[in-house]
């Protein structure tokens, strides 16, 4: 009996031996990768009210916050302080200056020290960082200061911050500026290309692609095309200091890990290009506020005389433009200027409207007189007024507009040129939202925009003499960007270098 028991007891040692050694192993495993430590199953989280949404929160072993946050309030918002602690009553504001303007649906990237208690936190990599995060704004409509506070949750895992831009290839590009006249400081150059050419280096929505002017990175923004499926691609790249006359600058287009994304930040693309509505945009780091517009007049008038659409739509933009038909409308000491991030509301011939864009009218109540220069003499000759750049829209928005005489409102969802007097495409407005191009009084007509994101238009409106009224407006909250104007109305050409390993 003793002998069958030893031996029943050798064959349960057999039997189960090997599976005891392997649970052993296993959670040998499990407390080496760390699944046990408090540090190992949490996840960085971020979480603010519905009004704000924070796309990332990341704190590092010295304290250093960068977090992304979306604003989703009903006004575009001024950002004016950030603080951060782990202790929710004991938050001390740092100012940001400059402060950062957010329009509606806009994302933006922050920075702060992060406390504990009175002193800055300080950790080690694999420790976790709960706390508090307030952010003091000021609403621009109401010009009520506000407040939002947030929570962050942060595993450390660096000691300095998230990893930085590693280039794997870069193709040189020359910027070269053939006028006699500088561009703009700033200047927003566009960067057209066929990404087929690079498609070994691309991630899949080109989110991988950094621009640079030595060590510097430039801000750049993807506006169509931005795909490697893709046949051409717009980037716009933001050049601190311009291009100097008759010059050239050397700029490289370099290509990270296949896997990198957009930051939102220095790198994104039009909201309606990435999965989730405008994760990376950041139009509002690139472009100028409101659209950019121009402004021709002849005291000089032909009876009978129009200014045909065609015309002004292919006029140039610049001090001395002339559009060549009816005495010669000229911007005579007028530079392009630009019109409002968004519509406020205005009187417009007598009766308030919100959202008015322009208002601009002579003879009639409400608008301001016509810019002058140029317009020196308001009713007594033939003005006009070319608007473009880009409208941001969260959902379909009704435009309208209140004319005397004519007025063309058209768009582009796919344009293939960066050519101000075709800012559209060929070569006269398309007109589909708004076309009344004849002599007439003050009527209002509208149309509806129902491509949501970030939009190509242009606004082109002529008074052919006598009372005239340039109004336009929308439905709701819009905002309006736009690039400098290139010196001359011609856009710096990009030469394309031989792609290069690093």
């Amino acid at each position: 009996m003793i002998m069958y028991k030893s031996q029943s007891a050798m064959e349960y040692l057999t039997t189960y031996g090997w599976a005891l050694l392997i649970i052993a192993l296993a959670l040998a495993s499990l407390f080496y990768l760390g699944l046990f430590n408090q540090g190992g199953i949490v996840n960085n989280e971020c979480i603010f009210p519905s009004n704000f949404i924070c796309l990332n929160g990341f704190v590092s072993a010295n304290g250093n916050l960068a977090l992304s946050i979306k604003q989703e309030t009903q006004n575009p918002i001024v950002i004016t302080a950030i603080g951060c602690n782990t202790n929710s009553s004991n938050i001390v504001m740092a100012s940001i200056f400059p402060t950062i303007d957010l329009p509606i649906g806009a994302q933006t990237n922050l920075t702060a020290t992060c406390y504990s208690g009175t002193s800055a936190f300080s950790g080690k990599i694999g420790d976790i960082f709960s706390g508090y995060v307030m952010i003091n704004y000021t609403d621009t409509l109401s010009g009520y200061s506000k407040i939002v506070k947030g929570t962050v949750i942060s595993k450390i895992s660096t000691s300095s911050g998230p990893l930085t831009f590693t280039p794997v290839a870069f193709v040189p590009l020359t910027i070269t500026n053939l006028q006699s006249i500088p561009t703009s400081s700033p200047f927003q150059t566009a960067i057209e290309f066929n990404p087929s050419t690079y498609s070994s280096y691309e991630a899949s929505d080109l989110g991988n692609i950094r621009f640079f002017s030595g060590s510097t990175e430039l801000y750049s923004w993807c506006e169509t095309g931005c795909t490697s499926a893709s046949s051409s691609s717009i980037f716009w790249v933001k050049l601190p200091q311009g291009v100097a006359a008759s010059s050239t600058l050397s700029v490289n287009m370099s290509f990270g890990a296949n896997t990198l994304n957009y930051d939102g930040n220095y790198a994104g693309e039009a909201p309606q290009q990435s999965p989730v509505y405008g994760e990376y945009n950041n139009v509002n780091k690139i472009m100028n506020n409101g659209l950019l517009y121009q402004v021709y007049y002849t005291s000089g008038i032909t009876t009978g005389c129009f200014i045909p659409e065609a015309d002004l739509y292919q006029a140039t933009m610049y001090n001395g433009a002339v559009i060549p038909i009816c005495a010669n409308p000229t911007a005579t000491n007028s530079n392009p200027t630009q019109s409002g991030l968004y519509g406020t509301t205005q009187n417009v011939n007598g009766g308030n409207q919100n959202y008015v864009e322009f208002n601009y009218q002579c003879g009639y109540t409400g608008g301001a007189g016509y810019p002058n220069p140029p317009v020196s003499n308001g009713c007594s000759g033939i003005s006009a007024i070319k608007a473009l750049g880009w409208v941001e829209e969260s959902s379909a928005t009704t435009f309208s507009v209140l004319i005397d005489d004519g007025g063309a409102f058209g768009y582009n969802t796919a344009p293939t040129t960066t050519n101000f007097e075709s800012w559209l495409g060929g070569s006269s407005n398309p007109s589909q939202v708004i076309n009344e191009w004849f002599p007439e009084g003050a009527t209002w007509y509208g149309g509806t925009l129902y491509n949501i994101g970030t939009t190509r238009i242009e606004w082109d409106y002529t008074n052919w003499g006598g009372p005239g009224y340039d109004g336009m407006l929308s439905n709701s909250q819009v905002n309006y960007y736009s690039s400098e104007y290139p010196p001359n109305g011609v856009m710096p050409s990009v030469t394309f270098g031989t792609v290069q390993s690093v």
